[in-house]
């Protein structure tokens, strides 16, 4: 477990798929994170959950409170070793749960993690522009908009933006201190 102030990054657990299964059909939630905009089935589900757990180069981990109450996903995917680099990719899933600073709390814990723990160098999103609420977040995580995808994603019938954010080790750090330095 990854600990932080009112959130965990716990692995994901099989026993999360049930909740997994209503987030991955809610349209919202598939529109603000561009998921294919097709109803999931609980056997589409356990064939992702395989392929996650199956993958050295992807890191899911579920966000709960320290309840215990599961309220999203986080996840570092395009794992690259070598040039030590990672896509982040986060969801709190019910409307209920967004605007409490979980995400950006989650957000914080898994990019001090891979910076300090994995050693990766490079951390980038990539976020559709109309998904405001998720730019303001990655921004202030620390996050650098570091270009423009123009008309990259289709939905509701148009093409859209996707902006490209990334952050660098050293700028964490020097924004936000290290873990021995700060709480988060």
């Amino acid at each position: 477990m990854i600990s932080g102030k009112n959130v965990n990054l716990w692995a994901l657990e099989r026993s999360d798929l049930v909740q997994n299964y209503s987030w991955g059909n809610d349209p919202e939630v598939v529109k603000l994170t561009g998921m294919k905009p097709f109803p999931r089935s609980v056997w589409e589900l356990e064939k992702w959950y395989e392929s996650v757990q199956m993958n050295p180069n992807v890191q899911t981990y579920s966000v709960k409170l320290n309840d215990g109450t599961y309220v999203g996903n986080i996840e570092l995917s395009n794992i690259d070793w070598r040039s030590g680099k990672a896509e982040l990719g986060v969801m709190i899933g019910s409307p209920s749960n967004r605007s409490k600073g979980w995400g950006s709390e989650a957000i914080m814990l898994l990019c001090r993690f891979a910076f300090e723990e994995m050693n990766l160098h490079r951390i980038y999103v990539r976020v559709l522009s109309f998904n405001y609420r998720a730019v303001k977040t990655f921004e202030k995580c620390g996050f650098i908009r570091e270009g423009i995808e123009r008309e990259a994603f289709y939905t509701d019938c148009k093409h859209v933006d996707v902006f490209q954010y990334g952050i660098l080790k050293n700028e964490f750090i020097e924004k936000f201190g290290k873990s021995e330095e700060r709480n988060i």
